[in-house]
């Protein structure tokens, strides 16, 4: 997971979308619906930064730990999907 090679020590990365959509090849819809739904399975978080002006930042993802994540479910609902 993309995520997963970004995170530093307390597994937190701030990567942009079109960074990830770089990364992986794939567009950057296919990386927000993705984050989404990593989201609401509980494998990561997103909560939105401010810069040093206030203004909107790439989200700050943290990785989860992933023990109780079934891996069928996950692909069921292509958060591990790659072209």
């Amino acid at each position: 997971m993309i995520l997963c090679w970004h995170a530093n020590k307390e597994d937190e990365c701030w990567p942009s979308i079109g960074r990830l959509a770089d990364c992986t090849k794939l567009s950057e819809n296919t990386i927000r619906v993705s984050v989404s739904r990593l989201v609401s399975l509980g494998i990561i978080t997103a909560r939105g930064r401010k810069d040093k002006d206030g203004d909107p930042a790439t989200n700050l993802y943290t990785v989860e730990p992933t023990s109780n994540v079934d891996p069928l479910t996950s692909r069921r609902y292509g958060v591990f999907a790659a072209r």
